[in-house]
């Protein structure tokens, strides 16, 4: 399909969908699930003063959409009318200032972005995805969240969106693994850099201490808010013969049965995908 052809069908569906799609900078989209150091990388993206950065822009507005507007999670959030429309809107009227970077969760953009191809299809945007190996993000989620359940532990969807937007744009989207970007951070970062068009360097993985203003549920954000730089690999955590891991500090034994069937099932999508992802240079 001709650029031309290609462009006036975008055009079309905009209109059809009611998104703005003006852009004079690059919108940096980092996909990716809950827990995968994914806060940490956005710290990474404040450090470059020329970037406007927002924190998961969607959600908010997929928590009311799924929660109501008098919920734990929802009590506390700004605009309960935001749709998703609106903020793709948003997106692009920011880009028409400066570079915009955000990272979001794949589970809640799959049906959107399915049904939106102007955005994917759109030339400023640029797509990678960052994936963490379910072993470690699944203990994670579960100290903030007791009752994650496969829902929304995310590597299903990732690798469906992968899938995806690997056909839909006839190339392979780059993939960072959690733990080879704390390996090298340096090397992983450069590849990204070179796939985005941006540079990175020492100072990009140190920042000062502090909660951003759009990091609403606070709680969840603790150690990213204390810390001073990227965090360095500490190592794989304690498995059984078979990979699974042991989860030996949930003292609860059908807690612990629970996160390692919860680990199964994510498994196999994250070795997919690992195998996609860039490696680290210096182990």
């Amino acid at each position: 399909m001709c650029l031309r052809f290609k462009t006036a069908i975008l055009c079309a569906l905009c209109v059809l969908f009611g998104i703005q799609t003006q852009a004079e900078h690059p919108i940096y989209m980092l996909l990716t699930h809950p827990r995968a150091t994914g806060t940490a990388t956005e710290n990474v993206m404040r450090t470059k003063p020329e970037m406007k950065v927002l924190h998961a822009p969607y959600l908010d507005t997929f928590l009311i959409k799924k929660y109501g507007s008098d919920h734990l999670f929802t009590r506390s959030l700004p605009n309960p009318a935001l749709t998703f429309d609106d903020v793709t809107n948003h997106l692009f009227q920011l880009a028409e200032r400066s570079p915009v970077f955000f990272k979001e969760s794949a589970y809640l953009l799959v049906d959107y972005l399915k049904d939106h191809p102007e955005v994917y299809h759109h030339p400023q945007v640029k797509i990678a995805f960052l994936v963490r190996d379910p072993a470690k993000s699944v203990l994670s989620f579960y100290r903030k969240m007791p009752s994650v359940d496969e829902s929304i532990v995310g590597h299903r969807q990732l690798w469906e969106l992968f899938v995806f937007l690997k056909e839909q744009l006839n190339v392979t989207p780059l993939v960072i693994d959690s733990d080879e970007l704390l390996k090298d951070p340096l090397s992983i970062l450069g590849k990204l850099g070179s796939y985005w068009g941006l540079a990175f360097d020492e100072t990009n993985l140190k920042w000062e201490t502090g909660y951003s203003d759009d990091w609403h549920l606070s709680n969840w954000y603790v150690e990213v808010a204390n810390s001073t730089q990227l965090g360095g690999y500490r190592g794989d955590v304690e498995r059984e013969e078979d990979g699974t891991p042991k989860y030996l500090e949930v003292e609860d034994e059908q807690d612990r049965l629970r996160l390692q069937d919860l680990f199964r099932s994510q498994n196999g999508y994250y070795q997919k995908l690992f195998h996609y992802a860039l490696k680290a240079e210096n182990k």
